[in-house]
């Protein structure tokens, strides 16, 4: 399976095209950061570190489906 990352402003159809991929290809969906942790009260550097730290386990998270999946 290949893993495919979409990034960009907001409102510009990502999520739209992401279920039309999964409905078109079976394709699983790794949910977005807001939907999978509870954000913890942090600014600045701490907060950054939080968020790739996050993007790090949504991306375990990509490798073990594609693992599963054809």
């Amino acid at each position: 399976m290949t893993i495919i990352c979409l990034e960009g402003a907001s409102s510009v159809g990502k999520s739209t095209t992401c279920q039309q991929f999964a409905t078109q290809y079976d394709a699983f969906i790794v949910p977005e950061t807001g939907f999978l942790f509870e954000a913890p009260q942090l600014e600045g550097k701490e907060l950054m570190m939080w968020l790739l730290e996050r993007q790090i386990d949504r991306w375990h998270i990509a490798y073990e489906k594609n693992q599963q999946h054809e």
